[in-house]
């Protein structure tokens, strides 16, 4: 059947079989070897052959590409929502308790449902990774208003796009001839900015027509960030300057000064004209008002962080801002008090590079850090992460940034890719990326957990001979059973009774043939005369 299948592939055709049998020159046909994998279900045979040509023509074999779509579940919530009366309004009672089992993926609420449990919005599973063919350093990630589409901004001064649901490439563009630094969307959704290293910002459309660009600054641009009402916006640069630009006219209104170095970076308040800053060399955060005069523009300085602050957000209640250090530390701020009412310490071993608030839980922040980690955090929650990534790239996360549905997370390093990351299915235990990566180690941990689970049934019958899991057994043998052959370490053999405590050295013994030692002198009487007698 191989034969024949083979043949039936490598015959030639027609037109050349008429020319090879009427040329005895011609060299004659000889079929490929024998090759058992082609005719595998992994490896089908290809198409039969068109027209003139005597060369198989191969078809790319479909991959099979990770989703995920949130529509479905989404739907169902509204449904119910929409057909389900609530008198107490209660999100907790309203709430739906899901089963820690994998049916209940359809019962899944989002996280839009589940506010009163923080948890359910961490997204700390691997979903995909993406890069370009050309290697280069992501800057900057920020998903389309429409949720569909992701825009990362790289070193090499390209925009490249791709789908937020099945995260294969859709296409790139030169945008820039010096790497990007940042980019934003306005607030109408209609408008993209985006600054580089030259210190040239664009205006851009979102079908990507590049309509305009003007020099900002000298020097590289760190950070760009509307307005509320769209009409201006604000940049920050490496000259220790911010500018308060027009947008129409594309021209700047006002110059900030008094930071004593860089500016990392700035972000515009969502409803109030309030422009927040971090320097880099001065370790402090401005609170700026653009709109009085140049002599008390400067609202408020915050001495909060002992290292360069690389990053900065406002909360969508609009009264948090939440910051981020060299010094490893994150602070998060109430601008009504102007007093840090949450202070954070990762165990990172660098800075903390990228931050961000969830979409829909405004206690939830998420960071990222110079050892390639991304953490989840909760303000008043402690200085401890809730749930980290250990090892989510190979280096520096230069930013992150939610999906608007709040369901999926994704980040730029510069290891050159981006990764996409979603919540645990329900019953689905994140796996720790540092301390056990292999199936091995994981199978080894399992045996150990099921063996002390035997050891413990096997202790609950009592004293004497019982019987459990590991059939019967004596009391004298249980404590030989707890140690795994091979997988874990026996205990220390217990010292003899009478002898001295663990720890201490035994006491020196004679050498063998040698005389016993003297015994001491029994004790004296004490001299003087006889204590009185009782009676």
């Amino acid at each position: 059947a191989h034969k024949l299948a083979l043949e039936l592939r490598w015959i030639p055709s027609a037109k050349n079989t008429t020319k090879t049998m009427s040329s005895a020159r011609d060299p004659p046909f000889n079929p490929p070897p024998f090759n058992p994998r082609l005719n595998d279900a992994r490896h089908p045979l290809p198409p039969p052959l068109s027209g003139d040509s005597d060369r198989p023509v191969f078809v790319r074999k479909a991959v099979q590409r990770r989703a995920i779509d949130y529509t479905a579940n989404n739907l169902i919530h509204s449904a119910e929502r929409a057909y389900t009366a609530s008198l107490t309004r209660n999100p907790i009672q309203d709430s739906v308790l899901v089963k820690p089992t994998s049916g209940s993926m359809l019962d899944f609420p989002p996280s839009w449902k589940l506010r009163h449990v923080p948890a359910s919005s961490f997204a700390l599973k691997f979903v995909h990774v993406s890069a370009n063919k050309i290697k280069t350093p992501i800057n900057k990630v920020i998903f389309m208003p429409d949720g569909r589409r992701v825009l990362t901004c790289s070193q090499n001064g390209e925009f490249t796009l791709w789908n937020a649901a099945s995260f294969n490439f859709e296409t790139i563009l030169q945008a820039h001839n010096n790497p990007v630094r940042t980019a934003t969307v306005s607030h109408s959704e209609n408008w993209l900015i985006s600054a580089d290293d030259s210190g040239q910002i664009k205006y851009w459309q979102m079908n990507f027509n590049n309509l305009k660009q003007t020099q900002a600054h000298g020097e590289p641009i760190r950070g760009v960030s509307f307005s509320p009402t769209d009409l201006k916006f604000a940049t920050c640069a490496d000259d220790a300057t911010i500018k308060i630009f027009d947008f129409a006219r594309a021209k700047a209104e006002t110059t900030l000064n008094g930071h004593g170095g860089d500016v990392r970076c700035v972000q515009w308040h969502d409803t109030k004209s309030v422009v927040a800053s971090g320097g880099g060399r001065d370790c402090v955060v401005k609170l700026w008002d653009p709109r009085v005069g140049a002599q008390r523009q400067c609202l408020s300085t915050l001495h909060m962080h002992k290292g360069s602050v690389n990053c900065l957000k406002w909360n969508q209640n609009g009264h948090h801002l939440v910051t981020g250090s060299k010094d490893a530390s994150l602070k998060v701020t109430d601008i009504r008090t102007l007093k840090t009412i949450s202070s954070h310490v990762g165990p990172y071993s660098k800075d903390i590079a990228s931050v961000t608030w969830h979409p829909h839980d405004e206690r939830v922040f998420t960071s990222g850090a110079g050892d390639g980690s991304i953490a989840y955090w909760i303000v008043g929650g402690g200085s401890d992460p809730q749930a980290e990534v250990r090892g989510a790239h190979e280096s520096q996360t230069n930013d992150i940034a939610w999906h608007p549905a709040g369901h999926l997370l994704v980040s730029g390093s510069n290891d050159n890719a981006i990764k996409f990351w979603c919540r645990n299915r329900p019953g689905e235990v994140a796996r720790d990326t540092t301390s056990r990566v292999t199936k091995a180690e994981y199978a080894q941990e399992a045996i150990v957990a099921a063996h002390q689970q035997a050891v413990a049934a096997t202790q609950g019958g009592g004293i004497g001979s019982t019987r459990g899991v590991l059939g019967e057994t004596t009391t004298a043998g249980i404590a030989r059973a707890s140690a795994v052959p091979g997988l874990s370490r026996p205990p220390p053999p217990r010292p003899p009774s009478g002898g001295p405590p663990t720890g201490q050295p035994p006491p020196p013994q004679a050498p063998s043939g040698a005389p016993p030692p003297p015994r001491p002198p029994p004790p004296r009487a004490p001299s003087g005369p006889a204590p009185p007698s009782s009676t």
